[in-house]
């Protein structure tokens, strides 16, 4: 896979792509969101419908979202230009919170790691993804347990900033 951190990823739309976006933190879990150029939309939380904040309960819920909504991402990816990023921004704050960004298409990937640093284009394109999967997902989403020993998007993501 070619993952030169300065080259820019332009994603072809008609081709086939993912998107994979975890936010959380190395001590507790990363929620992430994984979509696809079908508009297959899944999401993967720690403690969903549980009381206690820290429960080790792994949800997951899936939707298909109209290809309006997927065009929508795309126009978010290049209007926020989030594709252009560095490898990596970090403070210099221990714990706290990371997002790990990572998009793929062919032999072509993109992964930026943020450690309790965001800048203003992630924070902007995190906003407008989580509005269109607010509004394209609508009450269609059903949590379930996640089987045991099914695989998770989480450890996909943290391997993509080592390479």
């Amino acid at each position: 896979m070619s993952t030169d951190p300065t080259s820019r990823l332009r994603i072809n739309a008609g081709q086939p792509w993912e998107l994979h976006f975890g936010r959380g933190s190395g001590w507790h879990g990363l929620n992430t969101l994984s979509l696809d150029h079908s508009g297959y939309l899944q999401l993967q939380c720690h403690g969903v419908g549980t009381r206690e904040p820290e429960a080790s309960a792994h949800m997951t819920a899936a939707v298909q979202l109209s290809q309006a909504d997927v065009a929508n991402v795309l126009r978010a990816l290049e209007e926020t230009r989030v594709l252009e990023l560095e490898r990596a921004y970090h403070a210099d704050v221990h714990d706290g919170t990371q997002w790990i960004l990572w998009v793929r298409q062919g032999d072509r990937e993109k992964s930026v790691y943020f450690d309790n640093h965001f800048p203003d284009s992630v924070v902007e394109f995190a906003g407008r993804l989580d509005a269109i999967v607010a509004s394209g997902s609508g009450a269609g989403l059903e949590w379930r347990p996640t089987p045991k020993g099914a695989r998770t998007t989480e450890g996909d993501l943290w391997e993509s900033i080592k390479r």
